[in-house]
């Protein structure tokens, strides 16, 4: 057929002969014979390793695309959270009236002005440039027992998220979507198991649609150390005032923001943590930056669930401080049938979205050199 082209692709074929021994045969048929293990190195200049880039950039827009229109839902359906978060407060202040002083929220509120935020939670979440800071959440599955083990139980994801090195726990609270209704105060027993050992005690963030101070008085009482104010929810005023009154219990707080006029407020407004919610990686990178230098930003997108390490990876090489990792690493979990700490410690390893981990990620072994931060 004429002179190979040079621009051909070339294959390297490497074939070696090795000594196997078959499995048992009947007595006295054993065999020996050479197997041939052919290695196949193809040189095509790089066109295979674009070829599955571009793919692997597909996904990633066709998943943010999804997660966008998700966020978008969730926000035009703000009105009807407000209202549900309305009713929370005014069944919760019924519970305290009828309590005559002696509620857990009162005792609270009796507390405010002697009490300051501690300031830890922007400091273990301001990792150096090429880390990112976990924060592992607990979330409702179908499927949630593990060997034994159950993922809708708050008192062992606790222990978990611990040993596998996340910085805060966050602990959903609102009735539609908490693990159960003392699942903040049970975590917060929990981590206090680990006072003086190590890994000690993680900060604890409470996330619920806060409206009024005594939702926060009531998480402060169960043992959260931050929380998670919704911006959309209260509008610059308002979450203004939470922060403040969040302050006055002892709380930091994480502002979680959807567009570029809630970043541009709640940076107005002094906020040290900016949580980036109801959208793709894609689009809250774009609102990451407006962040003034300084001020730590947290991803809490929607991320896949089969592909929660390489996501997490990807929120670091993008400049994220940290991530909240929820349903993605519950599910990661339920499929691999391996624990938390087991997926955590996948995630802090070193590894790369575009060349992957060097491991084996169904047993989720980990790489033999763990960061305390993920880290490239």
């Amino acid at each position: 057929s004429g002179q190979a082209n040079p621009a051909m692709q070339t294959l390297l074929v490497n074939v070696a002969l090795l000594g196997l021994h078959l499995a048992p045969c009947p007595p006295k048929m054993a065999l020996t014979m050479p197997r041939a293990a052919v290695t196949m190195q193809v040189n095509d200049d790089g066109a295979s390793r674009e070829i599955m880039d571009d793919a692997r950039d597909e996904a990633e827009l066709k998943a943010d695309k999804a997660a966008d229109a998700i966020g978008a839902a969730a926000r035009a359906a703000i009105a009807d959270t407000r209202v549900r978060a309305e009713a929370v407060v005014t069944a919760l202040r019924a519970e305290i009236d009828a309590a005559d002083g002696v509620h857990a929220v009162t005792k609270m509120l009796g507390k405010k002005g002697s009490l300051s935020p501690s300031g830890e939670l922007a400091d273990a979440l301001r990792k150096p440039p090429g880390t990112v800071a976990i924060i592992a959440e607990g979330a409702q599955m179908e499927a949630v027992s593990l060997g034994g083990f159950d993922l809708d139980d708050p008192v062992y994801l606790s222990g978990e998220f611990r040993r596998g090195n996340a910085v805060a726990v966050c602990v959903d609270v609102s009735p539609e979507q908490r693990l159960s209704a003392k699942a903040l105060k049970d975590t917060a027993q929990e981590q206090q198991t680990a006072m003086g050992e190590f890994p000690g005690p993680i900060l604890i963030i409470a996330r619920d649609d806060f409206v009024d101070e005594v939702q926060l008085a009531q998480v402060a009482a169960d043992g959260a150390t931050a929380v998670v104010l919704p911006f959309q929810l209260n509008g610059e005023e308002q979450t203004g005032a939470l922060m403040a009154a969040a302050a006055a219990l002892g709380l930091d707080t994480l502002v979680r923001v959807g567009d570029e006029a809630e970043v541009e407020a709640a940076v107005r407004l002094g906020a040290s943590c900016v949580c980036f919610g109801d959208s793709g990686v894609r689009r809250a990178d774009e609102l990451r930056q407006l962040l003034p230098e300084g001020v730590v930003s947290v991803s809490d997108c929607e991320l896949r669930a089969d592909e929660a390490v390489r996501d997490t990876w990807r929120v670091r090489d993008l400049g994220f401080n940290a991530v909240i990792l929820g349903a993605p690493l519950m599910k990661t979990c339920a499929r691999e049938r391996c624990p938390p700490t087991s997926v955590l410690k996948a995630m802090l390893a070193k590894g790369s979205v575009k060349f992957g981990l060097g491991m084996q990620l169904g047993r989720m072994e980990g790489a033999k050199e763990s960061l305390g931060s993920l880290a490239m």
